[in-house]
């Protein structure tokens, strides 16, 4: 008996997945410089530092320039890559989860660390999939294209603020609804 197994892939993830490792090596490498070209300004990340919950980009830079000035022989042991998933549709949305074990030397102290640890990379390039629901949309009132109603809406929405991608609070039937009853 043969078993035949197909999976779903976003095809964004290979891409993602590369600029996920460039942060880890940032981290590897002490290199802080590489740590910014990975990471967008617009980002929201949980801090790793106890208490501290959700931080903006200034602030996760302090926390990585803390990291890369303050230990050495950093390394991200036996990572798990793999391919995140919309939790509302359960199909692979772009996003990066590793699971590994990272390792190194506190420079203050001399004691080595070990620690085993998870991360989820999301990556807004479509915000959290708005752009494949307004091309759901035959037209929009106002506008020459689609793109362009996006490119309006897309100002808006970011100016309001940016959701964490896994809170439920949008899906594509919502947003469907949500722009007929703007109409």
């Amino acid at each position: 008996m043969l078993l035949f197994i197909a999976c779903d892939t976003n095809p964004k993830y290979e891409s993602n997945l590369a600029t996920a490792k460039k942060w880890v090596q940032a981290f590897e490498d002490g290199n802080v410089d590489l740590w910014k070209e990975a990471v967008s300004e617009d980002l929201q990340d949980v801090a790793p530092m106890y208490g501290m919950g959700t931080v903006d980009y200034e602030t996760s830079l302090q926390v990585a320039e803390f990291y890369v000035q303050n230990y050495t022989d950093v390394k991200f042991n036996e990572a798990v890559w793999l391919p995140g998933i919309d939790t509302l549709t359960m199909k692979p949305d772009g996003s990066v989860r590793a699971y590994g074990r990272w390792s190194g030397k506190s420079l203050s102290t001399g004691r080595e660390f070990s620690l085993m640890s998870y991360h989820n990379f999301d990556f807004e390039d479509d915000l959290y999939g708005f752009n494949a629901a307004l091309n759901k949309i035959p037209t929009i009132p106002h506008t020459d294209s689609i793109n362009e109603s996006w490119l309006q809406a897309e100002v808006a929405i970011r100016s309001n603020h940016i959701v964490n991608r896994n809170n439920g609070k949008f899906s594509d039937e919502k947003i469907m609804k949500k722009i007929l009853q703007d109409g």
